[in-house]
């Protein structure tokens, strides 16, 4: 007869240490992803082009505005950086060294302190903030961040109102469902192209079936690819199909370009599910490799919000590459070779995992 107490210990010798581990680290990933992305914006380049040489205040010396509102700013979270003009600057925010541009006009301090001292000086010079729409969570930040820096400033300068000019960089759009959705994709057509080839031919292979004794695995790579990349092809059509019609996107640029980085991505997505195939842990123990992109290339949380020392691992990552190349073409007005180094890392991921795919296990001849 089964008692309780038989019950409780079976349970505990047969599964106790997996229901420990299952109980543990929900709270310690959630604690990690806390300690990384808990901080906010950490170094987010800002362009700053100035045309303001300043004022001579009585008694007071050489007065300038730019340096009163940059030093507002969060050091942590912002790095103001000044650029001989405004070319430099949205060159910078589309490749994106900078997330927005502070322009301050020519006179423009000389013109707000004029307007202190007489309320009926029309001032018609405004500081113009440019915002990156494509990555659309760190623009919002940014924004706030030089509001509070700009109202500050006003205040120390006596209240005078500072006169500003909002909008994006010139031939970039992009809003927050740009943003995710384009995110999403990446993760979602990856996570799918890899599980084909993986759970096919894993499962094969644990059920001994015509693949898991053969030698031939460079037969076997060639095989699962002609037929899992078209396969992949397909179902990421209908995914991207589906998703354009659905969700309210303002997507433009140059689709040829975006439809061969994806088939590139996918073509390394269904090789790194062939690989995968081949650990002996089985599908299980590569799904978490398969996920973590998610936190750590940018596709749907700004880098900016990582710590600089973390940053580097997203370089590792074809997500990485393909979310730049697509953001960039689609978002930022970036021209085709302007990608060419997504297109190259790309191109060096597929010949790795094809040749990771096509070597012979070990101890085979």
């Amino acid at each position: 007869m089964t008692t309780f107490p038989a019950v409780v210990r079976g349970i505990l010798k047969a599964h106790g240490r997996r229901t420990a581990a299952f109980a543990v680290l929900p709270g310690l990933l959630v604690l990690i992803l806390g300690l990384l992305y808990g901080g906010g914006l950490r170094g987010v380049g800002i362009a700053v082009v100035n045309h303001d040489q300043g004022f001579d205040m009585p008694f007071l010396g050489p007065v300038c505005m730019k340096d009163r509102v940059m030093a507002k700013l969060d050091a942590k979270a912002y790095k103001p950086v000044e650029v001989a003009g405004m070319e430099e600057a949205e060159r910078g925010v589309r490749e994106g060294t900078y997330a927005a541009i502070v322009e301050f006009p020519e006179n423009f301090t000389r013109d707000l302190l004029i307007s202190r001292e007489d309320p009926s000086y029309k001032m018609e010079s405004k500081v113009r903030l440019l915002t990156d729409p494509s990555n659309s969570p760190a623009a919002a930040a940014v924004l706030q961040g030089l509001m509070n820096a700009f109202l500050e400033a006003a205040s120390e300068s006596g209240g005078a109102s500072i006169p500003l000019e909002r909008s994006s960089v010139a031939g970039m759009n992009g809003t927050f469902y740009d943003f995710l959705v384009t995110g999403i994709l990446t993760l979602l057509t990856f996570l799918l192209a890899a599980m084909m080839p993986l759970r096919a031919l894993a499962g094969d292979r644990a059920a001994g079936g015509p693949f898991a004794s053969s030698r031939e695995q460079g037969a076997i790579a060639a095989g699962g690819f002609a037929v899992f990349a078209p396969a992949a092809f397909i179902q990421a059509g209908l995914i991207v199909a589906a998703a354009a019609v659905t969700f309210p996107l303002t997507l433009s640029g140059n689709a040829g370009i975006v439809c061969l980085m994806f088939a590139m991505f996918l073509c390394v997505a269904v090789l790194v599910g062939i690989c995968g195939s081949r650990l002996k842990a089985g599908p299980s123990a590569f799904i978490p490799l398969l996920v973590s992109p998610l936190f750590f290339t940018g596709m749907t949380i700004p880098l900016e919000t990582l710590p600089h020392w973390i940053r580097p691992i997203a370089y590792a990552y074809p997500h990485f590459y393909m979310v730049h190349g697509v953001r960039g073409q689609l978002l930022r007005g970036l021209g085709p070779q302007e990608t060419v180094r997504d297109f190259t890392v790309l191109a060096c991921f597929i010949v790795v995992f094809a040749i990771a795919a096509m070597l012979p296990k070990r101890g085979t001849k």
